[in-house]
């Protein structure tokens, strides 16, 4: 009677995350549609839940359909919740001020990308996916800030489907605790530290992530045991990650590539292995290509096409252009294996500018840490930044399971179950993925490597028996989970340092409200070049305008202008930074 109930919640947490990822897909895909005037963004979303639970009824039943209601009314009211409770809160990201806030905020009153160019470059070449649903939070909930409460939901989403996951797949193998195993799995899966530092942001790399994440468990769930609905969470992960980050253009087709070669390892044997093949081509890989096209050519129209017919270029502006002066000293030869190295076994440091982002990054021994590392993390990541133990978890996870595997062979004293090598190959594929990838040194840039040591752990845990490597392999597993728990901790220590540091900056912000004026100086940003129809680095002075407008302070900001004032001590009567290279300034005798 239990196992049976216990089945049905694992089915029941499946369906409900694949009703969130289908109506995200599905709301992104609508709202590329000029509708008129009178359709409002309450009314588009809706629409979208209502055909979500029908597609669940027509297909699932009454009970399909009464969890995907339940899961889509969990997840709207954790996202409402997170909205509100952060609202207060002002983030700590600079590029949020540069351009992301102002995406969401500019779809949020109406901006049609395919229609308009933007002034602001990144606006107007970067994919804007997850900025249209971050969109629909600030059209609904009337807060500046809210958009960024959607990756609190798919944290949490993605949270249930590792939790099931484990249950389902692992628990069998190690049945001691299992909830509580479980959901220690779900918390590590969720907890990267890029995850954990960009949490009160808008940045994209954590959606990449997590929807990737998403994607990677769908294609190991179909292929344990075949699930329709698996394939059309599948292709709802495409067409978002595609419209979320250039860079998912790289990593989607390769971990679906990875999901193929796994579903062969576990479905089929030498006699059918080419049927098998041309049978998954047939029936996942023509529609998840056609996803993956969908997703770049029609929804991802702009930036994608329009990149490229505006400048010839399919990635604009160009990655040299947008690294130039990003990529540390001693890493700028290197390969990119070679970067990944120097990044996974970097010494957990500082990533302010101007100084450390071009000072070299230190190697250390894995395991080795400094106290210092635990709060130097932020919403960047860019040097150790899976934190100060993440190169020991790394290692010891994929020792784990080598060691599990090699004992495998002795079929006497210990059992080998198959599906441990089918996580393993996957797991395998993150990891190289990760390590080929351009920048393969930059935390954030490479999410992925965080869930490849996960699943190398786990993969582990299908040798069962008695005997000296079993043993072995399992202290290699607690190697692993006592430096994830460290790497958690940094990714928390500094995620409420750079926060804080962030309130501290802006608690003058209610002194200001009495003030006669207040100046604002952005930073004139000359990395970047400007094109004939963006001429517009950063936004980050007309952003922390209208944040302050709402607050009620008169607010004036001198774009283009620089932040120089020889004089400032004299004009200002007080003057500080805000985040993003933003200069306030109280004048003494403020000019009408």
């Amino acid at each position: 009677m239990s196992n049976n109930k216990s089945t049905h919640k694992l089915k029941a947490v499946e369906v409900g995350a694949s009703s969130i990822f289908i109506f995200l897909a599905i709301l992104l895909s609508v709202s590329r549609v000029p509708f008129p005037s009178f359709i409002f963004p309450i009314h588009i979303v809706t629409i979208t839940t209502v055909a979500v639970v029908l597609i669940f009824l027509a297909t699932g039943g009454r009970k399909a359909a009464t969890i995907s209601i339940a899961a889509l009314a969990v997840f709207f009211a954790i996202v409402t919740a997170w909205a509100f409770l952060t609202n207060p809160f002002y983030s700590p990201g600079d590029d949020d001020y540069g351009y992301h806030i102002l995406a969401v905020w500019e779809l949020a009153e109406g901006w049609d990308p395919f229609q308009t160019p933007h002034d602001n470059i990144w606006l107007d070449s970067y994919p804007t996916g997850i900025y249209v649903l971050e969109s629909y939070m600030v059209s609904l909930t009337g807060l500046l800030l809210s958009g960024r409460s959607v990756i609190i939901g798919l944290a949490v989403t993605v949270g249930f489907l590792a939790f099931s996951f484990y249950n389902d797949r692992i628990a069998p193998q190690v049945p001691y605790f299992k909830y509580i195993c479980a959901l220690l799995f779900a918390g590590i899966v969720v907890a990267n530290p890029v995850v954990l530092t960009q949490l009160t942001t808008h940045y994209v790399d954590t959606p990449l992530y997590l929807m990737g994440c998403a994607l990677v468990f769908f294609l190991l769930s179909d292929a344990f045991t075949s699930n329709r609905l698996a394939r059309w969470s599948v292709i709802s992960c495409i067409i978002l990650l595609v419209n979320t980050k250039t860079a998912a253009l790289y990593y989607v087709p390769l971990i679906v590539i990875s999901g193929f070669v796994v579903d062969l390892i576990l479905n089929s044997s030498k006699t059918d292995f080419f049927s098998k093949a041309f049978h998954w081509i047939g029936t996942k890989g023509i529609p998840y290509v056609v996803a993956f096209a969908f997703g770049i050519l029609v929804i991802g129209y702009k930036p994608f096409v329009t990149n490229y017919l505006d400048h010839g270029e399919f990635l604009y502006p160009s990655v040299d252009e947008i690294m130039q002066g990003n990529v540390p000293k001693n890493v700028i030869p290197l390969s990119s294996p070679m970067k990944f190295i120097y990044g996974i076994g970097a010494e957990t440091g500082q990533t302010t500018w101007p100084f450390y982002f071009h000072a070299p990054i230190d190697l250390k021994v894995p395991g080795t840490f400094k106290l210092a590392e635990f709060k130097l993390l932020r919403y960047d990541t860019r040097r150790g930044g899976f934190g100060p133990l993440f190169s020991l978890a790394l290692l010891a996870s994929i020792i784990a399971y080598a060691s599990s595997r090699i004992a495998g062979y002795n079929k006497s004293r210990y059992n080998w179950h198959r599906e441990g090598d089918g996580i393993a190959v996957l797991s395998l594929f993150l990891l190289i993925i990760s390590m080929f990838f351009p920048e393969s040194w930059w935390a954030r840039y490479v999410p992925f490597v965080w869930l490849s040591a996960i699943l190398f752990a786990t993969s582990s845990l299908y040798l069962s028996g008695k005997g000296a490597l079993l043993i072995f392999s399992r202290v290699m597993f607690g190697i692993t989970l006592i430096s994830f728990l460290g790497c958690i901790v940094a990714g928390l220590g500094g995620a409420a340092r750079a926060n804080y540091k962030t309130y501290k900056k802006t608690k003058i912000i209610k002194t200001m409200e009495n003030a006669p004026l207040v100046e604002i100086y952005p930073e004139i940003d000359p990395r970047i070049t400007t094109d004939f129809q963006s001429k517009t680095i950063t936004s980050a002075g007309d952003v922390w305008g209208r944040l302050l407008q709402e607050r009620g302070v008169n607010v004036r900001v001198y774009n283009g202008v620089g932040n120089n004032r020889d004089d400032r001590e004299q004009y200002c009567q007080d003057s500080l930074w805000f985040d993003a290279d933003v200069m306030w300034c109280i004048p003494r005798h403020p000019v009408k």
